[in-house]
């Protein structure tokens, strides 16, 4: 994948949009046809103050000069006013992606797989360790990206996933969760139930303490 030259910088305006699609100025694309670039889409790195990378396809060249229009969950994640934009170029096409679901409530969803794979269509790129943002019955949910593959097994750290039958696979983290969760509640009860003993053996041995102090104090008085 090539980069052309950097774009600059451009004022953040949130807008409602669970996708990765942005509205960028119709100057800009004044400029990328100047430089002899013609693609049917267009893709672009956007590079926060603290060297945060994030990928993105264009929507429609119409916004006020200046000014990029992103999906609010990304303005949210970029969490800044202003973001530094570049132009993409030989994006290689996906083949496989792997998710980790944030929430467990997603694996209770009926049909996840094929209610991710209409979502998953409103995206344009993936890459490595995003987290994206879908909608499904009224609630959101984030996914993290966490392992990815090319068509033709080119190194990237950014897939194209337009018009592709992309294999996807699940992470349930939640399950090794689970798992430890089960183990420390084991090994606390286990714990507990030594305390427990512990403590009798205890009251035992002060009980017969006592008993000596109390048959002491008897023959001291018989005597």
């Amino acid at each position: 994948m090539k980069k052309s030259i950097n774009l600059g910088k451009l004022l953040i305006i949130p807008y409602e949009s669970f996708s990765n699609y942005v509205n960028l100025p119709s100057g800009l694309l004044d400029r990328i046809l100047k430089l002899k670039h013609f693609e049917k889409q267009y893709f672009f790195e956007l590079k926060t103050s603290n060297n945060s990378l994030f990928y993105v396809g264009v929507k429609e060249f119409t916004n006020d000069p200046g000014c990029i229009e992103t999906p609010s969950w990304l303005s949210e994640i970029m969490n800044e006013d202003y973001v530094n934009i570049t132009l993409l170029r030989n994006v290689p096409k996906g083949d496989y992606v792997k998710i980790e679901p944030q929430s467990r409530k997603f694996f209770k969803i009926p049909d996840n797989d094929k209610i991710l794979e209409t979502e998953l269509a409103k995206y344009c790129l993936l890459s490595i360790n995003q987290i994206i943002s879908i909608k499904i019955f009224d609630e959101i949910y984030k996914l993290k990206i966490i392992e990815i593959k090319t068509k033709d097994n080119i190194n990237s750290n950014v897939i194209d996933i337009i018009n592709i039958n992309l294999n996807v696979d699940f992470e349930n983290k939640f399950i090794k969760e689970e798992e430890e969760e089960k183990i420390l509640e084991a090994k606390l009860l286990e714990e507990a139930k030594l305390l427990e003993a512990k403590k009798k053996e205890d009251n035992k041995e002060l009980t017969l303490e006592k008993l000596r102090e109390l048959r002491l104090k008897y023959y001291n008085k018989k005597s």
